[in-house]
């Protein structure tokens, strides 16, 4: 593993083009272009094109009419008399935070019982900048997912557009807000491990700064720490720069030489677990038999890692759906009192712990 892949090219593929779907830039009815086409344009064989095709004929927003071809079966912005925008933080064109994306997915779903149009927008990297299409004079309200720097939204607050956040980021505003309670994910994980007799886990993470939730899950770390009447070893929380596997096999060496040794690894993101995974196994270690893994984020692909991740998942779908609950009954009203609403995450225990 040379570097940190987030999602394969196949994964990116199917995401984009679901997106393309959910958003109506494929309309319903429209015909998928070829799959020579999505081969060139995706630089994937055409056996994973169909398999992408494939995926989207069972999740029912494609159907094969045999020789004619295969078609989208949209909802989105059928009759519709709103426009909602959905800007997401990325990182790439088409690689997107899987967990936003699934939020995505549900907030589109929930919209379709409705006259809404809704646009998908990229923030870029750090919520840098806007899509030209997402103003407040194109939009009649904007749901940002991630970051976005302030002064970009503003128009939205000026013009009195409804403005819902999804992530309780730095820039987000509380007062309307949907966002999982990321303060329980880091104590319910830690809390687990702590009642598997795991005495000596590493929290692992990013470093400070680079993302609020981080610094909240630590905080739900530390507090179930407490509520077990066990002190957590502060060498053991780590908050490293890293981009390669190899720099967590390096920092894990280091940790038992200077802590003498641990018993779980408690990655705060999936990735960071199954990177963390993939360094324990590296050094010969026993998963979970010596070393008990978890992460936070409950991301479908930890199903597939041998062993498989235990994980506290986001509830993801409730928020997409909620998220889209609160923004149209702010359009319709007027106003949204909901506040801060942290939604509670669940322990998906597989064989990593």
């Amino acid at each position: 593993m040379q570097r940190f892949e987030t999602i394969t090219k196949a994964e990116q593929a199917l995401n984009h083009m679901r997106r393309r779907i959910l958003t109506g830039e494929l309309p319903g009815g429209s015909q998928v272009p070829p799959e020579r086409t999505l081969c060139r344009e995706y630089a994937l064989s055409r056996v994973t094109i169909n398999k992408i095709t494939s995926s989207l004929v069972q999740e029912g927003l494609l159907e094969r009419r045999g020789p004619r071809g295969t078609y989208v079966v949209g909802q989105n912005g059928r009759g519709a008399t709103l426009k909602i925008g959905f800007l997401m933080q990325t990182m790439q064109p088409q690689e997107v935070n899987p967990v936003l994306e699934a939020i995505f997915r549900a907030f589109v779903q929930a919209s379709h019982a409705h006259p809404v149009l809704v646009s998908f927008g990229m923030a870029g990297r750090w919520g840098e900048h806007l899509p030209a299409s997402f103003t407040a004079t194109e939009l009649d309200a904007l749901v940002v997912a991630g970051s976005a720097h302030p002064e970009l939204i503003d128009s939205f607050r000026q013009r009195n557009r409804p403005l819902l956040f999804v992530d309780e980021t730095d820039a987000a505003d509380p007062e309307h807000c949907v966002t999982t309670d990321q303060t329980e994910a880091g104590r319910l994980g830690a809390k687990h491990l702590l009642e598997c007799g795991r005495r000596r886990i590493v929290a692992f993470t990013y470093p400070e700064g680079s993302y609020r939730g981080f610094d909240l899950r630590l905080e739900g770390f530390r507090r179930a720490h407490a509520e077990a009447g066990v002190e957590p070893d502060e060498r053991r929380i780590l908050r490293p720069w890293f981009s390669r596997a190899e720099h967590i096999v390096e920092i894990l060496r280091q940790l038992e030489q200077d802590a003498g040794g641990f018993d779980a690894f408690y990655g705060f993101a999936d990735l960071v677990a199954l990177w963390g995974m993939d360094a324990l196994l590296r050094m010969g270690k026993r998963v979970p038999e010596e070393v008990a893994v978890l992460g936070i984020d409950g991301l479908p692909l930890g199903e597939w890692a041998r062993p498989a991740l235990s994980s506290v998942a986001q509830p993801v779908e409730r928020l997409g759906t909620r998220a889209f609950e609160r923004i149209h009954q702010w359009l319709q009203s007027g106003r949204d009192e909901a506040g801060l609403e942290r939604l509670a995450p669940v322990l998906l225990l597989r064989s990593s712990t």
